[in-house]
């Protein structure tokens, strides 16, 4: 497994669609269309939003390490890595550039 973190961040990914289809198939079925959602039945709303907040970041680079798998990675890599040495030269010439 070349990008375990990626591969967590892939199954991250999919668990939080699978959570959302879940819930919104049973909103679309109910006859009033509209469910109720408590987050803090168990007192779990605080272990669940820092859970949410650290993998939001994994699941983007799962993301980004998909693209460049998928799409050419060493163009986006080489891309990506010129934009990270130098992001001050990048954003002044985008500020100053009127």
């Amino acid at each position: 497994m070349k990008h375990p973190i990626a591969m967590i961040g892939i199954f991250s990914m999919l668990g939080m669609f699978l959570l959302f289809y879940v819930t919104f198939s049973v909103a679309f079925y109910s006859p009033a269309k509209a469910v109720i959602i408590d987050i803090n039945s168990y007192g779990e709303a605080e272990i669940e939003f820092i859970l949410l907040s650290v993998l939001m970041p994994l699941n983007i680079l799962s993301a980004i390490v998909v693209a460049k798998k998928l799409g050419g990675s060493e163009k986006i890599s080489a891309e990506t890595e010129e934009s990270l040495k130098e992001p001050e030269k990048r954003l002044s010439g985008i500020i100053y550039r009127n």
